[in-house]
């Protein structure tokens, strides 16, 4: 599975491949507020999300 990261505005600030079983931390902390997109490895977009970060 794919992740995209962006702000509101819709600017990219990360992307990752979600391995199972593995960990991720998000690395670009300065925003509190994120769009999170996640797509198969087809290409097919499987949800997308607001993130709240405390």
């Amino acid at each position: 599975m794919m992740l995209y990261f962006y702000t509101l505005d819709g600017r990219k600030i990360e992307e990752t491949r979600l391995e199972p079983n593995l960990d991720y931390r998000l690395r670009n902390f300065s925003h509190k507020l994120l769009m999170l997109e996640a797509y198969n490895l087809k290409g097919e977009k499987l949800f997308e999300e607001k993130l709240v970060l405390e």
